[in-house]
């Protein structure tokens, strides 16, 4: 995130932004140059990403249900890939996800939850949760970080030598092993851990749900 961003996020838990002019907010941010279009810019940016609201005030906005418990807030917390370990992990806010009420007919949302962007199609077969949804490029899993104990056929996230990926999580007791495996249309190896090295093996967490992407072209075209 740009270090005005994170400035103005910090700015507007405690002022009202509203009330206060482009150069005020420069000057409370002490910049050495007080540019006003640019203030303008990242403010619109932290709209486009989720991170604030303008209402009757420029507030930041939070994870959980709005005040009318219509919408609920899910934070975006980077990506994960789907096949090999080549994703870094990914710590930052990178805005929020608003789901209305219908998304979580068969979860209970909680503070505990976010999302990350799935990328890659190895996981394309899954089938997650109640719905059995798969797991395709693109689409949002929401993951629960307090289920850090996944029982055997759970998907998880998981973070291998700080690179996150998605799998199937599998305990093959017998032969004293972890193997996290691939659902895929594609024939991809999996990725397997013997139990002595477990301690470089990290769940962040249980994928409880998936979003998915919109089928359709988003992107616009110039008349």
């Amino acid at each position: 995130m740009h270090p005005l961003q994170k400035g103005l996020l910090r700015l507007a838990e405690k002022h009202d932004l509203n009330t206060m002019s482009l150069r005020d907010i420069g000057e409370m941010l002490e910049l050495e140059k007080n540019y006003p279009q640019k203030i303008k810019h990242h403010l619109d940016q932290l709209v486009r990403k989720g991170l604030i609201k303008r209402d009757r005030k420029i507030a930041p906005v939070s994870a959980g249900w709005n005040q009318h418990k219509s919408f609920f807030s899910l934070p975006v917390l980077g990506c994960a890939n789907c096949g090999q370990a080549t994703s870094i992990a990914r710590d930052s806010l990178e805005g929020y996800l608003m789901t209305s009420k219908g998304f979580f007919s068969d979860l209970k949302p909680s503070e505990n939850m976010f999302a990350l962007k799935a990328v890659g199609h190895s996981m394309n077969r899954a089938k997650v949760g109640i719905s059995k949804s798969s797991i395709e490029d693109g689409d949002y899993t929401i993951v629960d970080e307090s289920k850090k104990t996944p029982n055997d056929g759970d998907y998880i996230l998981s973070v291998i030598d700080g690179y996150a990926n998605i799998k199937k999580f599998v305990l093959d007791e017998n032969n004293g092993r972890i193997v996290l495996l691939s659902e895929s249309s594609s024939d991809l190896p999996p990725i397997y851990i013997h139990e002595e090295d477990a301690h470089d093996f990290m769940v962040n967490g249980t994928v409880v749900g998936v979003i998915k992407r919109p089928n359709v072209n988003l992107e616009r075209k110039d008349a």
